[in-house]
């Protein structure tokens, strides 16, 4: 058995795996004592080194751990996606391409009451347009709609089957 010397830990080579492989949890570096792994963990989940400095990490885009290996501390982590295709992810586990939706293409009714709303289905998965907008594109409109313009309704036909 070998003892583990001090490892150079290349963080933007994690970030770079990590956003390949969304959900996954991959190591990103192990560390002979519990005080250097928690610092790493402290960066990848705030985007910040201890000093204060910026991590290569986005804030609230990843996720960290650590686990106790043989010569030290391992730490884990796996990249969440932005805010944007967290959005995105959960309406499309919740609301299928044709799910009946009421579309406000340009204001949302709180903002104008007067603007178009569309009463319509979805025609595709939402997305990330972008990278910085979660949308879906509806029947009867040619533009994807941003998701907070976008109010699902109730299925008809699931509702008689109950």
């Amino acid at each position: 058995m070998t003892r583990m010397g001090t490892v150079q830990v290349d963080h933007r080579d994690a970030v770079t795996r990590l956003r390949a492989q969304p959900g996954v949890w991959l190591p990103v570096g192990e560390h002979r004592a519990q005080g250097t792994a928690t610092s790493a963990v402290r960066a990848i989940r705030t985007g910040r080194w201890a000093n204060g400095n910026p991590a290569p990490y986005t804030a609230g885009e990843f996720e960290a751990n650590t686990e106790l290996t043989e010569f030290g501390v391992r730490v884990l982590a796996r990249y969440l996606g932005t805010q944007q295709q967290q959005e995105v992810d959960a309406f499309n586990a919740a609301h299928p391409v044709g799910t009946p939706v009421v579309a406000y293409p340009d204001c949302r009714p709180e903002d104008d009451p007067n603007d178009e709303r569309l009463v319509t289905r979805t025609r595709s998965k939402a997305e990330v347009l972008s990278g910085h907008t979660a949308v879906v594109w509806v029947h009867g409109h040619s533009a994807c709609i941003a998701l907070t313009h976008i109010d699902p309704q109730p299925n008809p036909t699931a509702q008689e089957a109950s």
